[in-house]
C-alpha cells in the first residue's frame, strides 16, 4: 500500500511530480529543480517532510529513556529547545538520526528519518513495556522551510517566532479561514539556509497550507521538492540516504561532535569510545568532480591509482557553490585532503578531488543568521 502525506492533494494542484520512496508517494518536483533551489537561495522554499516520523514521548522516565538510546545529552534541553542526534546499537552503528525537542516539562517530540521511523517506534515501544513513560504516534503534517526571507515569512504567521534561537522551538496558534491552526515551529532545517518546520496535526493541513500560500507571496515562497531539497542538502553536508553506510558510526559519518561521552550509559558508548581513541577504517568525505558537471552515479566505486578504496552514497549538482558534488567512504588509510581520486562510469572517467565539509558555508553564516 502506497502511503501518501497529509498534503498529497495540495501537491498535486500546484502541479508536482510524484515518486515511490520508501512506500512513500513524494514529491520529486514541481517541473524545475533548478528554479526550486533558487528559490531557497533568493526567498523562501519549503518542503513537505510530513513522512517522518514524529513521536510524543513523556513521563516521569521520558527523559532517562531518551539518555539511554541517544548519544547527545538530553539533560542539556529545556522547555523550547531541541538537539539532533543518532541513535546507535551496541557496535556504535547508526540506527537513525532523530532530532528531540522538549514540549514541556517530561514531554518531548521525537522526529525520526523516514526509512527509520517504524524502527525507532519498535524501539520506544519496547521501552514503554518497561520503564514509566507513555508514547503516541503525533502523526503530525511537517512542512520545513528555509530561504533568507524565512524569518520574515514566519513572523507574519506567527510573531513569537521572531526572536527564535537556533533550535528553539515554540507553540503558536496560526489563524487561518474557519480555523485556528495550533502548531510547534522550530528554528531548524536542512537546506544550509535560515530555516523553520512547522509541525501540526494533519486535520489542519488544508487551512494551514491555503495561510501559507497566501502569506507567502510577498516573500516569493516556493513550495519544493526531493531534487532540489538534494541537491542544498548535500552542499551543506547534511546527511541523507546512503551517506548512512552500513555499519557507519556518527564518528566516522562526520558527526562524532553529537556524542556525550561524559555522559554514562548510553547504547553504544563503548564502541564509539574505543573509535574515538583508536580510529576508524573507513570515513565518508567530501569530493569535488573536477572540469565536469555531471553527476556521479551512488554505489559507484571510488578508485585510487587503479584500486577500489570506497564508494559514492549521494552525489549532486551544488548551485550555490556551482560545482558537482559526491559524498562517499572510503579507507581511511586510503585518505588525503585534495588529494585526487577517480570514478568510472563505463568509458568515461573522473577525477575526484578530496576537499572539506561542509561545500557551503563552512561557517555557518547562512543557517544562524
Amino acid at each position: 500500500m502506497e502511503l501518501r502525506t497529509p498534503y498529497f492533494e495540495q501537491h498535486k494542484a500546484e502541479g508536482a511530480n510524484f515518486l515511490p520512496e520508501g512506500g512513500w508517494r513524494l514529491v520529486s518536483n514541481y517541473g524545475d529543480k533548478v528554479r526550486e533551489v533558487q528559490s531557497v537561495i533568493q526567498g523562501v522554499g519549503f518542503i513537505d517532510f510530513s513522512s517522518m516520523g514524529s513521536y510524543i514521548l513523556a513521563g516521569p522516565e521520558a527523559k532517562d529513556v531518551l539518555q539511554e538510546v541517544a548519544v547527545n545529552d538530553i539533560e542539556r534541553l529545556k522547555p523550547g529547545r531541541g538537539l539532533y542526534t543518532q541513535l546507535c546499537d551496541e557496535s556504535g552503528a547508526v540506527f537513525d538520526d532523530i532530532t528531540v525537542f522538549m514540549m514541556r516539562p517530561r514531554q518531548y517530540l521525537v522526529v525520526t528519518s523516514t526509512a527509520g521511523a517504524i524502527k525507532v517506534q519498535k524501539l520506544l515501544k519496547k521501552y514503554r513495556e518497561e520503564r514509566d513513560i507513555y508514547l503516541a504516534d503525533a502523526n503530525f503534517g511537517i512542512l520545513c522551510f528555509g530561504g533568507p526571507k524565512a524569518k520574515e515569512f514566519m513572523a507574519s504567521l506567527a510573531p513569537e517566532t521572531r526572536n527564535l534561537k537556533f533550535f528553539d522551538s515554540v507553540i503558536v496558534e496560526i489563524p487561518a479561514e474557519n480555523a485556528t491552526v495550533p502548531c510547534l515551529i522550530a528554528r531548524a532545517g536542512i537546506t544550509g539556509e535560515l530555516g523553520y518546520e512547522i509541525y501540526s496535526s494533519a486535520k489542519f493541513n488544508e487551512a494551514l497550507w491555503k495561510v501559507l500560500m497566501e502569506k507567502g507571496k510577498p516573500f516569493g515562497l516556493q513550495p519544493i521538492g526531493l531534487q532540489a531539497v538534494l541537491s542544498l542538502c548535500l552542499e551543506k553536508g547534511y546527511l541523507a540516504g546512503k551517506d548512512f553506510y552500513p555499519g557507519a558510526s556518527p564518528i566516522q559519518l562526520g558527526v562524532g561532535w553529537t556524542i556525550r561521552f561524559d555522559k554514562e550509559g548510553f547504547v553504544g558508548r563503548e564502541a564509539l569510545l574505543k573509535q574515538k581513541e583508536e580510529g576508524t577504517e573507513t570515513q565518508l568525505e567530501g569530493f569535488v568532480v573536477e572540469g565536469s558537471r555531471d553527476i556521479m552515479k551512488p554505489d559507484s566505486d571510488i578508485l585510487r591509482d587503479g584500486r577500489v578504496v570506497g564508494k559514492v552514497t549521494s552525489a549532486n549538482y551544488g548551485y550555490r557553490v556551482d560545482r558537482s558534488l559526491v559524498r562517499g567512504w572510503i579507507c581511511t588509510s586510503e585518505r588525503e585532503e585534495g588529494g585526487a581520486y577517480q570514478v568510472k562510469d563505463g568509458e568515461k572517467e573522473y577525477t575526484l578531488r578530496l576537499v572539506k565539509v561542509p561545500f557551503y558555508d563552512p561557517e555557518n553564516r547562512a543557517v544562524t543568521a
